[in-house]
């Protein structure tokens, strides 16, 4: 596929097939209980075996046999990792730190080599590495031995959708537990002398940080450090959408173009020496083993490392090896050695991008070179030559933007469409600013010198900033879901399958084919969505937030506690621009305190909010928040109906206008809301009472739902088993915190749900609930289908 010419085509094809077995079997070996090694290593060397004799017949790499073996051996590498977490109670913990260290600007996360675990006189071994949150002023390098009290967990999942995967991120990174409730900290230095690489590495990388520091303008030094060191850490939300917006995101992840550069650098350092080629290549194959561990042994660096360092040897034994090959080798190596870097977005966009400038690269090469020697022989000017290499790059970068757009809707939720176009000028600027920022922290101990380079450094990363404030005016798909993805690949794999039964029509052709009916898939889920309404029960933490949305429209009820962005989040990530109607049961800070976090940008048409809600500091300054939209503000009564289109019908049957002197509290006079959209129903009572309940029920015609919150969280005040009754819901769901200290949901509510056979879901558990209307009432949907 990147080698055109059929007698140089046939190593690339059969390496690409037997990374793709083995690529499957490592997706299947995930769903396999944890094996040991001994087992297959009669596999492990007859694939060594194998691929020895592929040097000279590469047929026998696509023979049945070879491929299933491929298969195994990836089935038996992923099945090969750490056993099953087991959460630990607090006793002492003995580690090691190991490299790199991640630094934020008020916290340190260690990872620790787990050794031990003690409490009182039982003691038991621990195997696998660990988070520890710490604080930043703690000084602590790779080969610090730590003893602590805490617990050993795992790393959460993504409790709502879009949401921080922290078991993926750090599984990704080789790290399967987190140390919780950490105190007690004892930090045993590592005996000096001898090797100990990882310290120099770690205390090279603080020379780095202190120099980016000391010579580096402030508002530039989170750019710098991303550059060369891989940390984003100081980056706020702000700095992050401005970049992710404008597509120049990938130019501040440490990645196989870094690592190029560093090459193209020490390549210049090391010509004029008058050694021979082999001195330079040797010479950038050690100065990348030197900058991979500096980088924290990112997956996009250490692919660029092997592809460099096979070409490198290759090179010094008068050999040629095609990019192609390098590459499809350097993704076996990583993948057995690390398989969890299989789920990295870094190591995903690193391969797709190399595939994807590579074969841009092998359409234009056939047509670009005699174009070339044309315009040598017919002495044309520069701006002539630099139009038509700049074209050339054009379409090279395009063909790598294309390849990493599926990676970037499923990790980053939006597909800049003209990101590729600002690379072209950011890729010079950005290629100078790290040269500057290599320098300066080479001279760091010639603080003249450093003080020149840093600040050219601090001019070319001004220079990339005011591009990306450029990339802002410029239009950027919202996040695309995954159903619009997928048909899309699939229909440019199947053109694809099918270009050999048209051998007059060359590959570009059907290439060219395939994206535009990928295109046209993705757009017409984008301009057409679906029209059947969602309903999302969000994971809040302790307190309420529920989104209800069809397409670009959407309804929210409540906002969840304060510092909680959730709600904002998935209005964000889901392209929402405005929002019809915002209900606020009551004031209380677990229902509204969220509120405060509503981007300027959002607009609200309406907000209906419960008697009460403004009469208390928290409840005022939510209500303020919302008029500062432009939203007209109603109070809710027992009988007012809202109509939105595409949604449904919100109607309320609480309070009443004759509220009792026994009913002014907050959670008396919350909002109870019922949702109808055709045969779907779903209640949101809010925080009322049964006292409360009773009065819904003498007031209005209970009839079947799909779905009822459980008052007040679960609280055993409301729930009761006369509303249950009245209501008869096919699902009841509690919104409260994990381990919260009410003790939400009660044990009275849990009773009464299971002695009505009802099923209950609760967000402290499962996270988010989400469901998708039909025909036949409300039906849970998985995370992934909520885009």
């Amino acid at each position: 596929m990147l080698l055109p010419p059929r007698e140089r085509y046939q190593p690339t094809q059969a390496l690409l097939f037997a990374c793709a077995m083995f690529t499957m079997g490592l997706l299947l070996g995930r769903f396999v209980p944890s094996l040991p090694l001994l087992p297959f290593l009669p596999a492990f060397l007859l694939i060594v075996i194998l691929s020895l004799i592929a040097l000279k017949r590469f047929q026998l790499f696509l023979t049945p046999l070879s491929l299933l073996l491929w298969l195994l051996l990836g089935l038996a590498r992923g099945a090969i990792g750490e056993p099953p977490a087991t959460p630990t109670p607090t006793g002492w913990i003995e580690g090691t730190v190991r490299l790199p260290v991640l630094r934020g600007e008020d916290h340190t996360v260690l990872r620790i080599d787990l050794h031990r675990w003690r409490a009182g006189s039982v003691e038991a071994p621990l195997r696998g590495t660990a988070s520890l949150w710490v604080d930043s002023t703690l000084q602590v390098l790779p080969g610090d031995r730590v003893w602590l009290a805490g617990k050993i967990r795992t790393h959460p999942q993504a409790r709502n959708p879009g949401g921080f995967d922290a078991k993926g991120y750090w599984g990704a990174r080789g790290v399967q537990y987190r140390i919780q409730g950490a105190k007690h900290l004892e930090i045993e230095p590592a005996i000096h002398g001898g090797l100990h690489p990882e310290r120099w590495f770690g205390h090279l990388r603080q020379s780095f940080r202190t120099a980016i520091q000391d010579y580096i303008a402030p508002d530039q030094q989170p750019l710098a450090e991303a550059l060369l060191i891989g940390e984003r850490t100081r980056w706020n939300t702000a700095r992050r959408e401005q970049y992710a917006h404008s597509g120049l995101m990938h130019l501040f992840a440490i990645s196989g173009l870094h690592a190029g550069l560093v090459a193209g650098l020490l390549a210049v350092l090391l010509a004029p020496f008058p050694f021979g080629p082999r001195f330079v290549w040797g010479g950038i194959v050690i100065g990348l083993l030197l900058f991979t561990p500096i980088t924290g042994m990112s997956p996009p660096v250490v692919r660029a490392t092997l592809m460099i360092g096979l070409a490198a040897c290759a090179k010094m034994l008068g050999r040629k090896v095609h990019p192609g090959y390098a590459l499809l080798t350097a993704y076996w190596i990583i993948l057995m050695v690390h398989p969890a870097s299989l789920g990295d977005a870094g190591f995903q966009l690193s391969f797709a991008g190399a595939a994807g400038a590579l074969l841009g690269a092998a359409w234009v090469a056939p047509w670009a070179r005699p174009i070339a020697l044309r315009l040598r022989w017919q002495q044309q000017g520069p701006w002539v030559t630099a139009g038509f290499a700049l074209l050339a790059a054009a379409i090279v970068s395009f063909t790598a933007s294309a390849a990493t757009a599926p990676v970037l809707i499923l990790h980053f939720g939006r597909l800049p469409w003209f990101g590729f176009l600002l690379t072209l000028p950011a890729l010079p600027v950005v290629t100078v600013a790290l040269v500057a920022v290599q320098l300066t922290g080479l001279v760091a101990w010639l603080p003249p010198l450093a003080q020149i380079f840093g600040a050219g450094a601090s001019g070319m990363l001004q220079v990339v900033q005011w591009m990306s404030q450029l990339g802002l005016l410029l239009p950027a798909a919202e996040r695309l879901p995954v159903t619009a993805v997928a048909p899309a690949l699939l229909a440019a794999l199947a053109l694809f399958m099918l270009r050999k039964r048209f051998q007059r029509a060359p590959l570009p052709t059907f290439s060219l084919a395939a994206g535009v009916v990928a295109v046209l898939i993705v757009l017409q889920k984008v301009w057409l969505p679906d029209p059947a309404p969602k309903l999302a029960v969000l994971d809040v933490g302790q307190g309420d937030g529920i989104l209800v949305r069809s397409g670009a429209r959407a309804v929210v009820i409540d906002a969840g506690p304060p510092g909680n962005t959730t709600i904002m989040e998935q209005l964000r990530l889901l392209g929402i621009r405005r929002v019809e109607a915002w209900f606020l049961t009551h004031g209380d800070a677990d229902h509204v305190g969220a509120i405060e976090e509503t981007p300027e940008e959002l607009k609200i048409a309406l907000v209906v909010a419960g008697p009460g809600t403004g009469e208390d500091k928290r409840g005022r300054s939510a209500l303020m928040t919302l008029r500062a939209t432009q939203a007209v503000v109603l109070n809710g009564q027992a009988g007012m109906q809202i109509d939105v289109p595409l949604i449904g019908q919100f109607t309320v049957l609480h309070p009443s206008g004759d509220i009792r002197s026994s009913e002014r509290s907050d959670n008396a006079r919350s909002l109870a809301v019922l949702w109808t959209h055709g045969a779907n129903e779903a209640l949101f009572p809010g925080d009322i009472g049964v006292e409360q309940e009773h009065g819904v029920l003498l007031r209005t015609a209970p009839q079947p739902v799909d779905l009822l919150l459980a008052g007040h969280h679960g609280s055993a005040s409301s729930t009761s088993r006369e509303w249950l009754k009245a209501w008869q819901p096919a699902i009841v769901s509690v919104s409260c915190g994990a381990g919260n200290p009410y003790g939400h949901p009660a044990a009275d509510v849990r009773a009464r749900i299971a002695d009505a056979g009802i099923p209950l879901r609760r967000t402290d558990r499962e996270g988010a609930l989400l469901f998708r209307t039909g025909t036949e009432g409300l039906r849970a949907i998985p995370h992934w289908r909520w885009w």
